[in-house]
């Protein structure tokens, strides 16, 4: 029954077009999914903005620490701890925590911008 077998070009063409339709579903939906045993950037945001909502917003954004993500860009995903000297993306600078959150993915440096501006906190806290 030659009739019912599928050409090898047909199986190819398919092969290919399947490939690209996972290709394409992967670029457009690849960032709202976990990386690499972390989080993404908003789930970060919101899961340190949630915390600091649970303290009234009345604390210092070096004290609200980022787990499994990368807060300051140096490559790891260590606890927040408070930091001891100001703020800097370069050279790795402080740990993984909201101020660096704040600072290195949206340029803001001041704490009180970071907790209104980031976290939508009411701006009669601090």
């Amino acid at each position: 029954m030659k009739g019912a077998e599928l050409p090898i070009n047909t199986l190819i063409v398919i092969v290919l077009g399947v490939i690209i339709l996972v290709a394409v579903i992967a670029i457009f939906f690849g960032p709202y999914f976990q990386t690499a045993g972390g989080v993404n950037l908003e789930t970060a945001k919101s899961n340190a903005c949630n915390m600091l909502a649970s303290l009234r917003c009345n604390v210092n954004t070096y004290t609200i620490q980022i787990n499994n993500f990368d807060a300051n860009k140096d490559g790891s995903k260590n606890p927040g701890e408070e930091l001891a000297y100001p703020p800097s993306c370069l050279p790795a600078g402080g740990y993984d925590n909201l101020a660096r959150l704040c600072i290195c993915y949206y340029g803001i440096t001041d704490e009180d911008a970071c907790i209104h501006t980031v976290c939508n906190c009411p701006e009669d806290t601090l």
